[in-house]
């Protein structure tokens, strides 16, 4: 089995001093610097035990781009990215970082022509163990994207899933498909038609309380059926556990400031 890689961003200028989301309102100027950094360094830690990681250093002015999920969507074992188009001024400077990136590892990449047409990549691009892909929008992405991206990929099945409140923006905030065919849902984050695509075609929907979905319960990383997830309740736990899935939680309190945990600050490779 192929060893997954993960992108991460060490948040070495991290900070919440705007507000694009419903998390930062309360939260400007209330980063605690040291101890976002030490968080990241467990995450890291713990996610390099399973998986390879690479790190981008952090560009000082883009305090959001330590969420490197939102950099683009990588295709599967095709080296290949679709690069992202920020919808809020304030990341869109992230865009030109990102892809100097992808391009130093010689990536080949799909960019969207009509800026217009937003897409904030794995933050609304989810792949189930069909390899089906699980696409957000009505929040940062938009649903013309999927159209786009379904065109340009004519093999993968989409299923578009609106998103309906503010307070969970990108689809991988809400919703977390897992290798066991399961997912962990925020069934409120949903509009009714898009939580009924996601009963008809997920076998086992594992809802999630309100407190669950505001710890970011479904901004879980899954490797080899250990999920690693911001702190959690020991019901959830348990649930996962019944499942044969291992979860591994660690203190992100840092990040969820600015609405973002364990699956936000990671960006599967390959």
């Amino acid at each position: 089995m192929t060893r997954k890689t993960f992108l991460m961003c060490r948040p070495s200028h991290y900070h919440v001093n705007y507000v694009i989301n419903p998390w930062m309102a309360p939260n400007v100027g209330r980063v605690n610097s040291q101890l976002a950094m030490k968080q990241w360094n467990t995450l890291h830690e713990i996610i390099s035990t399973y998986a390879t990681v690479e790190v981008i250093e952090q560009v000082d002015g883009l305090p959001d781009m330590v969420f490197t999920a939102n950099a683009g969507l990588c295709i599967p074992q095709q080296n290949l990215v679709v690069t992202s188009v920020f919808s809020k001024s304030q990341r869109t400077p992230e865009q030109q970082v990102f892809y100097d990136w992808f391009a130093s590892r010689k990536m080949s990449m799909v960019s969207f022509n009509d800026k217009d047409c937003f897409f904030e990549g794995a933050g609304d691009a989810l792949i189930d163990d069909k390899n089906q892909y699980w696409m957000g929008h009505g929040q940062r992405s938009s649903l013309h994207a999927i159209d786009v991206i379904q065109c340009a990929f004519p093999n993968i099945r989409c299923f578009p899933l609106a998103l309906v409140t503010p307070e969970f923006y990108h689809l991988d905030t809400c919703f977390c498909p897992l290798s066991g065919g399961e997912a962990i849902v925020h069934e409120k984050a949903f509009g009714f038609a898009s939580y009924a695509t996601i009963l008809e075609h997920i076998g086992d929907v594992i809802l999630v309380t309100d407190d669950d979905a505001e710890r970011f319960a479904c901004n879980a990383v899954e490797i080899d059926r250990n999920i690693i997830v911001n702190e959690i309740s020991d019901n959830l736990k348990q649930q996962l556990k019944d499942r044969g899935y291992n979860p591994i939680t660690v203190d992100l309190s840092e990040f969820i400031k600015a609405g973002g945990a364990a699956k936000c600050l990671t960006l599967q490779l390959n």
